[in-house]
């Protein structure tokens, strides 16, 4: 619940609906059946559940980003994160089309893969665009983003009827190549830990670091090519089995009423912006999305629609010794004050902060609550929930982050 990347979040939820299904059909068929037998139920009840839920995510990266700032090429995730990848990739072609395209084609894309993927006969189709594209987003250095592309690879898989599976049997020489560049990860992860573990070696760290992260980045790129060459051979070869409808167990009534519990929290989580609770951890990465303040920059949910005055309450913050609120007043931006509150009492004792809220200067010191003044009260729960995003002085221009 704390500050953790959004596919990070739903990845626990479908680990926990996951394990939790498991759990029930080994309760219920542990007397009567096999090993095989439960597995098979286990597929069946939660295909349906996890497709619908992927469909929320996607459909929630897509509906964050009809605003005015994702689609301004100065400041769009689209844009931006285009040009970042061109920095260390020359190669890929830059200029105002490329950033046009970028911003259009990810929605378009992201709007189209469930839809693919749900539809039997585009299912060799919309796992080609799947993996190429979140391939391609991986080229981006940001550790997020090659991360992300490893959890939607993963749950992709479920649009995918089980029987292709077994067709998907690598060759001899697939599994020399495999082995290979699983000996070199381990030894390399083997190699990283020790630089960072050992006291001799402990300056060396930072390299340590670096190593780490070209480990995952290069890797899921390899893999990423892999999974397209093998996906195409083998779902060419074996269209029927591809296009076989998923498995799904129970009557349609059964199955909406396993999922619906799981799609409505998704729903709500995804919700969260519009309806004045916490702005961060709701789906809404790298849209340029803004809710805060009073003046959002959606283009179709209303700043109405707000149950709480948790967003609206902004503090200006002139000065700080914290580094994490020194920069976003360095940035010249607006937090709410439950953000700043929450900042503080998780903030290193002695830090000192000055802000202004309603036209009237105050100082607090993390770790003295007499200083506190006007900051609201947060119990152990807000401390792991209320997670805001700072607000600039145009909705329009609202740069691109996680």
């Amino acid at each position: 619940m704390g500050p953790v990347p959004n596919h990070i979040l739903f990845s626990l939820l479908m680990n926990a609906v996951m394990l939790m299904g498991l759990i029930v059909v080994w309760v219920r068929e542990r007397h009567h059946a096999n090993v095989e037998d439960v597995c098979s139920q286990w597929l069946q009840i939660m295909s349906p559940i996890i497709r619908s839920a992927v469909v929320i995510l996607y459909f929630f990266t897509v509906f964050h980003k009809i605003n005015q700032a994702y689609f301004n090429p100065d400041v769009s995730c689209g844009s931006s994160m285009l040009r970042e990848i061109g920095i260390i990739y020359p190669i890929i072609p830059s200029g105002e089309l490329m950033d046009t395209l970028a911003i259009y084609g990810t929605l378009v894309i992201e709007a189209l893969i469930p839809i693919l993927m749900i539809i039997p006969r585009t299912r060799l189709l919309g796992g080609v665009l799947t993996l190429g594209f979140h391939g391609m987003l991986s080229l981006h250095p940001h550790p997020g983003i090659y991360s992300f592309t490893a959890t939607i690879v993963s749950l992709v898989s479920w649009f995918l009827p089980s029987g292709f599976f077994v067709a998907l049997r690598p060759s001899s020489l697939a599994k020399n190549v495999f082995r290979a560049l699983w000996g070199t990860c381990v030894g390399l992860v083997m190699l990283a830990l020790l630089v960072g573990n050992v006291p001799a070696l402990k300056y060396l760290l930072p390299d340590g670091a670096k190593l780490g992260f070209s480990i995952g980045y290069y890797a899921i790129l390899v893999y990423s090519i892999a999974l397209v060459v093998t996906y195409v051979q083998v779902g060419w070869r074996n269209l029927s089995a591809l296009e076989a409808p998923a498995p799904a167990g129970g009557s349609l009534s059964q199955r909406l009423l396993l999922a619906c519990p799981v799609c409505a929290l998704l729903m709500l989580i995804g919700m969260q912006p519009y309806l004045g609770l916490r702005t961060r951890m709701c789906f809404s990465m790298f849209s340029n999305l803004q809710t805060e303040g009073g003046v959002g920059n959606h283009f179709v949910m209303p700043q109405a629609l707000q149950q709480t005055r948790w967003q609206s309450e902004l503090v200006s913050v002139s000065a700080s010794s914290d580094p994490g609120i020194a920069a976003i007043a360095a940035r010249h931006h607006r937090i709410p004050i439950l953000e700043l509150s929450r900042r503080v009492r998780e903030s290193r004792a002695g830090y000192s902060t000055t802000f202004i809220y309603k036209d009237t200067t105050y100082t607090c010191r993390s770790g003295a609550a007499s200083t506190y003044i006007v900051l609201p009260e947060i119990n152990d729960f807000g401390l792991r929930y209320l997670y805001f995003r700072s607000v600039g002085p145009d909705p329009s221009t609202v740069p691109c982050q996680w």
